[in-house]
This record gives structure tokens, sequence and C-alpha cells, in this order.
């Protein structure tokens, strides 16, 4: 059989492969011996699915079709390999103990060190009203899209010579300002926040 719908999948145009574990099979922390997705870069799409219940052949259908958008938000980042998950450092270093020491609210995380991880992918940084002008300055290539505004800052009612050092004050004031704060500090326009972030992320 198997053999079979490999030779049916070859010849069809489209082919939905369900590919996972059986819910008897499912299990935590050793049902895998490991996380490879030798396939992941071989495909179009992929429809995350879980363990759905009775009705998820029909949402399915309504998906592949069209019929609804699958707008739903994973509530979680499937790395590519085991050493892109931040617990690679420690976990399964002690038997069948595992800590959680990744969780925000552990009373024992202690930073001593910065750890390197090497990466398959490469996530650019995504630019929201909600960013900071910090955050731009982060990244000198993008900050040109709102240095403007600080130099027009920087000009008004100063003698010569003094504009730079205002600039510079007005940018080290608004750090950590979100975008947003245009808006109601200099009375900017939807539109033209737009355009900015639109540079920004461009």
């Amino acid at each position: 059989m198997f053999d079979e719908a490999v030779k049916v999948a070859k010849e069809a145009e489209v082919a939905v492969v369900f590919v996972g574990l059986p819910e008897t099979y499912e299990s935590e922390g050793y049902d895998r011996s490991h996380m490879g997705m030798p396939w992941i870069e071989n495909v179009k799409g992929i429809l995350e699915c879980y363990l759905a219940g009775q009705a998820v052949g029909a949402a399915q259908v309504n998906i592949l079709f069209g019929k609804v958008n699958p707008s739903g938000k994973l509530a979680e980042t499937f790395p590519k390999k085991l050493s892109d998950n931040p617990t690679h450092p420690y976990y399964g270093k002690d038997g069948d103990n595992v800590i959680y020491r990744e969780g925000v609210f552990s009373k024992d995380i202690i930073l001593k060190e910065n750890l390197n991880v090497e990466s398959t992918v490469t996530v650019p940084y995504s630019f929201t009203r909600n960013s900071t002008f910090g955050d731009i300055f982060a990244y000198p290539e993008k900050s040109q899209a709102v240095m403007s505004i600080f130099e027009n800052m920087g000009q008004q009612g100063t003698e010569e010579g003094a504009a730079q050092e205002n600039q510079e004050m007005m940018q080290a004031m608004m750090k950590y300002s979100p975008l947003r704060s245009l808006i109601n500090f200099m009375g900017m326009p939807d539109e033209a926040l737009n355009q900015i972030l639109d540079e920004l992320n461009s």
C-alpha cells in the first residue's frame, strides 16, 4: 500500500500528505528520537492540525479548498533541528529529570553567560507602531526612515550650530518612546506613520 501511495502521489498534480503519529503513539519526551523533518524544504505549505477531534476532516477540506481562511495562529515555534530549541543546552543531560529553566517565572534563573546558538532560520525584524525609536536605531540601515523627524526637531527655534546638539538630545529623550507616540506628540497623521512603517519593513 505504501508503494502504491507513493506512485499515486508522484503522478498527481497536487499531493496532500498527512503525516504524524496517531493518538495512541503520541507522548511527551520519548515518542521521538530526533526532531528532523527532511521533507520540510520540499513542500509548498504546512497545515498544522494537532489532535483536532472528529470534525477535523471537514475543517481541513474547507481550508484546502479555500472556503475559509487558515487564520489560526500557532501557539508555539517549531525548530528545524534540536539545537534551535532554547532548552537544547540542558535538556536530557540528567537522565529523566527535566528542569523548566526557560520559564519567565523561574526563581532560580541567574544570568551567568551568553549562549550563542547557530540557527538555520533568519528571522527579519518586523517594526510595528509599538516599536521604540531605540529599536530602530539598533538597525543603522533602517534609522534613516526616522532621522528626518529628529533633524526637524533639532532645527526648530534654535541658533546656528545648536541643531545637532538638540537633535541628539531628542533622540536620547525618545529612545524608549514607541512610534505611535508621533501621532500625539507631533500630530502626525496615520497615513504618514504607515508610510514610515512601510519603509522600515521594506
